[in-house]
């Protein structure tokens, strides 16, 4: 008796998981063939174009923002006492150089605890080596642009400490910076960028695969440098001090572009 009861139960209970697994499958919605394949293929066509977006954007800001350091490096070193603000390597060298002299130069230390006290506030801005779309790349720039006409307005009014304006602007920029696919991106001097692309150009002969981008990017920002700097010293002659107005209306544009653009990308992904 007890057996056939068991029996019936587990018939019953069999005859109720068919019901439950038929009606499951009668309410999935059918599906085409090959609508998945379509789906993922066009998410990743979006990605691609999106990745390609991203580093043609990444390239021309980074040779826009060497452009502008060769600019107010040049306007710089012919406007006050020589002093180079876009990086610190030869000031340091020139302030050892007279420390073994017996001598402190407090101009030359201030020039170097200027642009490291720049790119100490960059990084408690920033917060992040790696490139992001959502940091806040375009707000320091357009800080920047504000501290160089700062420093020119000093030096209008002959105070010198617009050099440490200046300094401390560049330490900022110099600060953003970026690791891009592998690649650290800094915007003011021209040693790291050299060294890459002679590196690069080395395995190229070598036949060891380098990406094409990276290049190019190092070959435009060495450009830009020079032009930047040409120009800079060019139109120092000619209009002075007040030529600062080009590098920080370059630095502000970028900033405010940027800042629109990271939002709107932002605001599509959401959406998406």
């Amino acid at each position: 008796m007890a057996f056939h009861l068991g029996m019936a139960f587990s018939l019953l209970s069999i005859s109720k998981l068919s019901d439950v697994s038929r009606h499951s499958r009668e309410k999935k919605p059918p599906t085409r063939p090959g609508k998945s394949k379509k789906n993922k293929g066009r998410t990743l066509e979006k990605i691609k174009n999106t990745s390609k977006t991203d580093t043609y954007i990444f390239i021309g800001n980074a040779i826009l923002l060497v452009t502008t350091a060769g600019l107010i490096n040049s306007i710089a070193i012919l406007g006050i006492h020589g002093s180079s603000v876009a990086h610190v390597t030869g000031s340091a060298s020139s302030l050892a150089i007279e420390l073994s002299k017996g001598v402190f130069s407090y101009h030359l230390g201030l020039l170097i605890f200027t642009f490291l006290l720049g790119a100490f506030a960059s990084g408690v801005f920033i917060g992040s080596v790696k490139f992001r779309k959502q940091n806040s790349y375009g707000v320091l720039l357009i800080i920047e642009s504000f501290i160089l006409i700062f420093g020119a307005f000093l030096y209008i009014n002959e105070i010198e400490i617009g050099a440490y304006a200046f300094s401390f602007a560049c330490g900022l920029q110099n600060a953003i910076v970026m690791t891009y696919r592998g690649s650290i991106i800094r915007t003011t001097h021209l040693t790291g960028i050299m060294t890459d692309f002679g590196s690069y150009l080395g395995n190229k002969v070598r036949g060891v695969e380098v990406e094409a981008w990276r290049i190019y990017m190092n070959f435009f920002q060495i450009l830009g440098f020079l032009l930047g700097s040409f120009f800079g010293a060019y139109f120092f002659q000619e209009y002075g001090i007040i030529m600062i107005w080009l590098p920080a209306i370059t630095c502000f544009s970028i900033g405010l572009s940027y800042h629109i653009w990271s939002h709107y990308f932002r605001k599509i992904i959401h959406l998406h």
